[in-house]
């Protein structure tokens, strides 16, 4: 029915990243990205085939660093996508606030080219 396909589907993530500062508010990223995502599940079961809806990537980007808050821009390159939906390159943009040294939230967009993906909300550890 038209109500199922406005239904939302959880996508859950995972991501480790590595930031190194090169400059006074700049920093240079590289990271992992894993995802499992809800709606790609759905359209897996839909269709009847046996896929996995997981995903795994790896990204490379830069940080601005502005206080309390760090604006990241990263591309990132899927290297575990067995459902291909998408293409393989993918853009990631995020705001995040650190409330202390270590502990962070914040708010993200992945996107596949001009085309939104989805927000996220996140929360986090930093090692600085």
């Amino acid at each position: 029915s038209g109500s199922d396909e406005l239904k939302r589907y959880p996508i859950i993530g995972f991501n480790i990243r590595y930031a190194r500062q090169v400059s006074r508010i700049n920093a240079i990223s590289a990271g992992l990205d894993f995802l499992s995502d809800g709606a790609h599940k759905e359209e897996i079961e839909r269709a009847g085939e046996e896929k996995d809806y997981l995903k795994a990537g790896i990204l490379i980007g830069n940080e601005f660093l502005l206080g309390r808050f760090n604006f990241s821009q990263q591309f990132g390159i899927y290297i575990y996508d067995p459902y291909n939906r998408n293409t393989d390159g993918y853009q990631r943009y995020g705001l995040d606030y650190h409330i202390s040294q270590m502990l962070f939230f914040g708010i993200g967009l992945k996107a596949h080219g001009h085309v939104a993906d989805f927000l996220d909300f996140r929360m986090g550890i930093s090692f600085r």
